[in-house]
């Protein structure tokens, strides 16, 4: 839909995107395949031989739900996990219904190491989530990379970046490895790895104690931000720089180029 809405301002991107994406250009291949799996499929050896029988999918349904009901009869709802990959799409809210309704929790994920942590640490530490809303042109004016490279990761995000930077978006990129984006930053912190949380402690220590923080957001929504300005206490800058092998010259401009320019992601 955004490709063909040229409307939408974002869709000159996402069409650069597809054009190139080798799934997109598969796709009509793919989907008339014909070994394509139209139907259900039951082993008909034993495990590992390969062996299949096609059935209906009314005896497919039939036995799935009697297998579910001998597994709860015998040993409980909460014998059984479901895993799933990721959450951002129109299955998962049938999957959780379906957990409710078959009364177990048990749910194996990647989002509990991806998204939901993010979510979690918004709720505390904000009051509501803050999802990754990506760069807004003409209004962004900083991007910090960490553990990030979109370049090969996230090409839409990373084609919006490169129309920010020409507006002025100033970005500074964290990363142990001189990736496309690392080579266009206006700063690269090249830092030791497994550093990146004393690295943002140094940078908290320049914002703090330089008054570089935005006041009134703290003072109105912020929790435990005194326990934090003495925490980041001991972390001056020599002592990250020791740590990260980041210069302390270059932890001081990255820290007062991110606070300075507003709003920043």
């Amino acid at each position: 839909g955004y490709v063909e809405d040229e409307d939408n301002p974002i869709a000159k991107r996402f069409a650069t995107v597809v054009r190139a994406c080798p799934r997109a250009n598969a796709v009509t291949e793919w989907f008339y395949h014909p070994g394509r799996l139209n139907y259900p499929l039951k082993r008909a050896g034993e495990r590992g031989e390969n062996q299949w029988q096609k059935i209906s999918w009314e005896r497919a349904l039939d036995e799935i739900a009697q297998k579910l009901e001998e597994i709860r009869g015998n040993y409980g709802s909460e014998a059984m996990a479901i895993n799933s990959g990721g959450e951002i799409t129109l299955q998962e809210e049938f999957r959780a219904r379906f957990q409710n309704l078959f009364g177990t929790p048990n749910w194996i994920s990647h989002g509990p190491v991806c998204f939901c942590p993010s979510m979690v640490v918004g709720e505390i530490v904000f009051g509501w989530p803050v999802p990754f809303t990506g760069v807004r042109l003409g209004i962004t004016q900083c991007a910090l990379l960490l553990g990030a490279n979109p370049s090969i990761a996230n090409r839409r995000f990373w084609y919006a970046l490169l129309e920010a930077k020409k507006k002025g978006t100033k970005i500074i990129v964290v990363d142990p490895r001189r990736t496309d984006a690392a080579a266009s930053a206006d700063l690269w912190l090249q830092l030791k790895p497994g550093t990146d949380a004393a690295l943002l402690l140094g940078m908290m220590n320049v914002i703090i104690n330089e008054g570089l923080y935005d006041r009134e957001f703290v003072a109105k929504w912020c929790y435990g931000f005194d326990k934090l300005a003495e925490r980041v206490q001991g972390y001056p800058v020599e002592r990250v720089a020791e740590v990260t092998w980041v210069d302390a010259a270059a932890i001081r401009k990255a820290a007062r180029l991110y606070a300075t320019n507003r709003p920043g992601m």
